[in-house]
């Protein structure tokens, strides 16, 4: 393999790295847009619950409350593990390792494998991510559910 075609699959490398940096942003936003939504959310609900014109006694306030602090902190605690992305993150080659010998055709090749080595490894890094992202989304939609419930029941 000649070194233009080296260095185009190398720049090729770099690329898909780059872009998958991208899509490993996405939950972490997605997962603050859920928290805050929540929060919002709960807020409003939790108002109402206390309206005069609702007139909930207390065990409905309390039920209000301890449920949406329950899925406040189970959703902050998914925002956390998303948040925590970088453990077990690989962004690239380790520069200490290339020798300054090497034929310019090896260094590519080591480069090459190195990018999609941690490319595979960040893939399955960003699955995780997902996973966390889509049992937030459930809590967050469940505790929603049950808080607007209550609220059409004491209506």
């Amino acid at each position: 393999m000649g070194i233009k075609t080296r260095e185009e699959i190398l720049r090729q490398a770099i690329e898909l790295r780059r872009k998958q940096g991208a899509r490993a942003d996405a939950p972490l936003r997605g997962s603050t847009a859920i928290l805050g939504g929540f929060l919002t959310i709960a807020t409003i609900v939790n108002t109402l619950l206390v309206a005069p014109a609702l007139q909930a006694d207390a065990t409905q306030l309390t039920a209000g409350i301890v449920i949406a602090l329950a899925v406040t902190l189970a959703s902050g605690l998914c925002w956390f593990v998303i948040q925590a992305r970088p453990m077990g993150w690989y962004e690239g080659p380790d520069i200490d390792q290339l020798r300054p010998n090497d034929e310019h055709g090896a260094l590519l090749d080591h480069l090459v494998e190195t990018l999609m080595i941690h490319y595979r490894l960040n893939e399955a890094a960003i699955r995780r991510l997902r996973g966390w992202l889509g049992l937030q989304a459930l809590i967050t939609f469940a505790g929603i559910c049950v808080l607007i419930g209550a609220v059409l029941a004491l209506g």
